[in-house]
Order: structure tokens, then sequence, then C-alpha cells
């Protein structure tokens, strides 16, 4: 059994000096923050074009002004790149922002050291990747949910949001090879997917992707959603398996212990119980 030895945030050798890869790893992570709504902006610019706004007649009056002072009050508001209203929601979205914001950069510096240290499991890495997109879609989805303030979806996405944060929480807590992958976190990030798979194949996956009904972006979305899962169903199961390879006994033996099985049960109870009750 190997000891966990976690990764250094910060290791100075004798002389004081900063090991370089926390160097390296730091400055790579700070441009993740960047790119990620640089490129989010850039695709729906190609995609979706419209004419350039004209900025020498435009007027915004749903504006309230406030954080322009004493300027601009009573009067027709003109251009300007951004606007937002100084309330209760505008504040909401800022601190989603800003957390969403500390994440990326924790995480990215996290896995980056991981990457230098030579310490990666590549199959928690490409899990970690591949589920950018959900999490980065989470923060845009509750953004527009307050920015538009339209909440008839507000709970559904509450609820895969909150399992895609746990499943990702555990793909972290394995993705240094140092800790030994155990089967309940691999069997509780397997069930998740498969329960994601199973209730948006009931949902939006038949209507818009199946039946054709869905416009593009409603079918990149499900089908970038729906191979998630099923990546986080066949490598957690791929680990599973080299688990049970390496304990020299079958991966059914490893599914068939009582901790495994309480906590599939348990997991799929709580969300088949939390979609049924929430409106």
């Amino acid at each position: 059994m190997q000891t966990q030895t976690p990764v250094p945030v910060f290791r100075n050798n004798s002389f004081g000096v900063m090991d370089w890869r926390v160097v390296v790893a730091i400055s790579l992570a700070f441009w993740v923050p960047i790119i990620f709504p640089a490129g989010h902006m850039f695709v729906f610019n190609k995609v979706w074009p419209k004419d350039a706004v004209n900025a020498k007649q435009c007027t915004c009056s749903c504006w309230d002004t406030v954080y322009k002072g004493p300027y601009e009050f009573g009067t027709d508001s003109k251009f300007k790149h951004v606007y937002f209203n100084v309330d209760r929601t505008t504040l909401k979205m800022w601190i989603i922002t800003v957390i969403g914001v500390l994440f990326l950069y924790e995480t990215f510096k996290y896995v980056f050291l991981i990457v230098l240290y030579k310490r990666l499991r590549w199959t928690m890495g490409v899990l970690f990747l591949i589920s950018l997109h959900s999490h980065y879609y989470s923060w845009w989805a509750y953004w527009n949910f307050w920015n538009d303030n339209f909440y008839s979806m507000w709970y559904h996405q509450i609820l895969f949001s909150l399992t895609e944060l746990i499943s990702s929480a555990l793909v972290l807590s394995y993705m240094d090879t140092k800790r030994q992958v155990e089967p309940v976190p691999m069997l509780i990030i397997s069930t998740i997917a498969i329960f994601h798979a199973f209730w948006s194949g009931l949902d939006q996956f038949v209507l818009n992707i199946l039946k054709r009904r869905g416009r593009l972006h409603q079918v990149l979305r499900d089908l970038a959603l729906m191979t998630t899962d099923l990546f986080h169903v066949i490598l957690s199961f791929h680990e599973l398996g080299e688990l049970a390879t390496y304990k020299g006994v079958s991966l059914l033996a490893i599914l068939m212990q009582r901790s495994s099985l309480y906590a599939v049960l348990l997991v799929f109870t709580c969300m088949y119980l939390l979609v049924r009750l929430l409106p």
C-alpha cells in the first residue's frame, strides 16, 4: 500500500529559492481564467455573428448609473462596453464569478504541479480536462439565470452542478499517483455519471439529438455532456479493473463488496429522490 505524499505548493531549496516547477505551475495557471472566457466569446462571435453596435447612437434605459457616481445621473446613458446595476443580483453574479476564477486557478496550479512532478494519473487527468466544460457551463447557466431573472431550470441545474463538483473533487483527489485508488470513490464517480447520462437521456438528449429538434448549441452541449459522463464511467471502471488486478481479485469481487454496494445505492437513491422532489 502506497502512502499519500501531497504535492508541495511551495518548496524551497537550500538557497531559499522557490522550486522552478512551482513558478511554472503558477505562471501557467494564471492564464487559464483569461483564456476560458476569451475562447468562449470568440466561439460565440464566430458561430452567431451579429452586426456591430453603433456606439454613437445607442443608449441604455435599463441601467441605474450608480457605479458612475454623479456622472450621467438623470440623463440618457451613452455607450459603455459594460453596464451593470448595483443590486443584490449583480453581487451574486460577481461572487460566483470570483469563486469560479479562484477555483479554476487553484485546481490548474495543482494539476500543473502534479504533471511537472511526473505523478499524474492519466485517467484522472483525462476526466479532469473533459469535465471543465460542464463546470464552465454551470457557471454560465447561473450567471444567465440571475441576469435574465429566469429560474425555471434553477433547481435542476443545482443538482447536476453539485454532483459534478463532488465527482470532480474525487477526480482531483486521486489524480496524484502517490495515492492509491479506492473502490468507493471510483464507484461514486461512475454512479453520478450514469445517473447524469440516464436522466439527461430521458430529457434533453432524446429531444435535441435523437429526435433532431435541438438547435446547434443544444446539440453540441448535449453531446459534450453525454460524452463526459460516458468517459467518467469507462475510466473509473478502468481504474477499478487495475485495482482488482493489483489485489489479485476479480472486478466482480470489488463491485460486490458491501461498502461498494452501499455507496452505489446511497448515491443513486439520493439523486433520484432529489430529482423527483425538486421543482
